[in-house]
């Protein structure tokens, strides 16, 4: 039996981007190597990594109009990125306790625990510290 213990954390947990942000123009505080040849954006602490993700949701909310789970995950996991992205959404609703098509707001109400529903999808689980990274990354300008 192998021991779980000596399993590499996954992506996200090591370059504390519980979003998997994708590499983008856009550079974030807090991120390190910013234009790698990496598919996805590193941070210095999670705390960052969940920061960049309320700018990302924030853009979509208040950018693009994209105000539901349904639509911002659709974005988030696009189909043709080969997401299930049916299945994301169904997660995400489920696990932040908002129906998908429930207009949100831009308020640590609905915000954080959708950043937490997608870190935990994203994931597979929520590392310790990151609910409370989470909250620290709403109080961060």
């Amino acid at each position: 039996m192998a021991n779980s213990g000596n399993r590499r954390p996954p992506q996200s947990v090591r370059l504390n981007n519980p979003g998997n942000i994708r590499q983008s123009r856009q550079c974030f505080s807090g991120e390190i190597n910013h234009g790698s040849q990496s598919a996805f954006k590193e941070f210095v602490s999670v705390r960052y990594g969940f920061r960049a993700m309320k700018r990302v949701l924030k853009t979509y909310l208040y950018n693009h109009g994209l105000d539901t789970i349904e639509k911002i995950i659709t974005r988030w996991a696009p189909p043709q990125d080969h997401n299930d992205t049916e299945a994301y959404i169904r997660f995400v609703s489920d696990q932040s306790k908002i129906p998908r098509n429930q207009k949100l707001r831009y308020t640590p109400a609905d915000i954080v625990p959708l950043m937490l529903a997608i870190a935990r999808f994203e994931t597979g689980y929520l590392p310790d510290g990151w609910i409370h990274a989470s909250f620290e990354a709403w109080e961060m300008k």
